[in-house]
């Protein structure tokens, strides 16, 4: 009886420190740094806020390859979870006349830091988790949280 207690408690246990983690494909959570610098070392971060709810944050250089870089990664993540960059939940942007599209990342980049765009995106996925692609002339971030936090 006490084995068979034992063994329920540590499946319950097993379980339970599993479903704690994030799950979300193709991203390493355990291995994420509480070391944060915002130095664009496109780095997996863990944030803690005032209300212990844990945030993931990418930050990627404010130059057309860090952005390269961003739009490449959240494009990586968003595939390995089953969900297209084109068809975001949420869609907050403006993009500058002059940038034909966001692979000109130049242009775009140009656009980004001068404060002529921004781009806000957030994708939901199925088991309540939310990426967001943070693109303005202050950062350009993927950042992933519980919706239920």
């Amino acid at each position: 009886m006490k084995k068979e207690i034992l063994t329920i408690t540590l499946a319950l246990l097993m379980t339970l420190s599993y479903s704690v983690q994030a799950q979300v494909n193709s991203l390493d959570f355990i291995g994420a740094t509480t070391d944060y610098k915002m130095n664009g070392e496109e780095t997996l971060f863990k944030a803690t806020g005032k209300a212990g709810d844990i945030k993931y944050i990418i930050d990627f250089n404010k130059t057309p390859v860090g952005l390269k870089h961003c739009i490449e990664k959240v494009k990586e993540i968003l595939t390995a979870n089953s969900m297209d960059f084109d068809s975001p939940t949420v869609k907050n942007e403006l993009i500058a006349s002059y940038v034909n599209n966001i692979d000109d990342y130049s242009s775009f980049n140009v656009s980004l830091v001068t404060d002529a765009s921004e781009m806000h995106r957030f994708w939901h996925l199925d088991n309540d988790y939310v990426i967001n692609l943070s693109l303005s002339n202050k950062n350009y971030f993927i950042i992933i949280f519980n919706s239920k936090n």
